[in-house]
């Protein structure tokens, strides 16, 4: 097992980790306490392990538990205080935890096992599917927004794709942020939260977070790897 990095040295470690990934950072103060990750979704799990192994965080925040945490010393799965998360999603997102990203693409395998080694708590930042959809009914003036309903829109792809894309965006963009402003780190117990790209964007440009690094992990990252580095605070790593 290696050595976690120590609080002193984490900026260090997140130039290292551009210089071998190429992955754009920028830093906001030099007392790293928050590493907020914007992803192409499933593309990166590796890397990102890596980073979360090094920096053994005090708490994980993933868009993709949605409105459920995971306690590891518990070892249980559970819904966040007022969340809406009928049992059939509970499952879904239960089962996530269990399959690896190569068996099914919303697989989350990899993160439940870090959280079992290193003792990480999982916490969801996300609505739920079942709010997004709530929210999406309301938005628009509709009255019939009981659990049968919403399970009809899951069964749909296309129209799961419409309503979370289009209809429920800014809701979540407003959920992420109040979420993992709520949940920021020190570089004691540093905090790592992996959402997408765009939601990461909106974070960034609300300027609600203090002392933590972005990092951007696109499908052309990868290209960037031996981009030089042109670090200053608030200033990105990019060719």
């Amino acid at each position: 097992m290696s050595n976690r990095v120590e609080k002193d040295q984490i900026r260090d470690y997140l130039e290292g980790y551009h210089r071998s990934y190429g992955f754009p950072i920028r830093f906001y103060g030099n007392q790293i306490g928050t590493v907020l990750i914007g992803e192409w979704h499933y593309l990166f799990e590796n890397e990102q392990a890596e980073l979360i192994e090094a920096l053994r965080p005090s708490r994980l925040i993933l868009e993709h538990l949605g409105g459920l945490n995971y306690d590891p010393h518990a070892d249980t799965l559970v819904k966040a205080e007022g969340r809406v998360c009928p049992d059939f999603e509970f499952d879904l997102i239960a089962k996530s935890l269990l399959t690896s990203h190569s068996d099914r693409p919303y697989g989350l395998r990899i993160f439940y096992e870090l959280s079992r080694k290193y003792g990480i708590p999982l916490l969801g930042c996300d609505l739920t599917i079942t709010e997004m959809a709530q929210a999406s009914i309301l938005e628009r003036g509709e009255e019939n927004n009981e659990i049968s309903e919403i399970k009809k829109l899951m069964s749909s792809p296309d129209k799961m794709g419409r309503l979370i894309m289009q209809r429920t965006r800014s809701q979540r963009d407003r959920q992420m942020k109040r979420f993992i402003s709520n949940h920021q780190g020190t570089p004691d117990n540093p905090s790592v939260a992996i959402v997408g790209q765009l939601h990461s964007a909106y974070i960034n440009s609300c300027g609600v977070l203090n002392n933590y690094a972005s990092i951007e992990q696109l499908p052309d990252s990868l290209t960037r790897r031996n981009a030089p580095l042109l670090a200053s605070q608030g200033v990105a790593f990019r060719a």
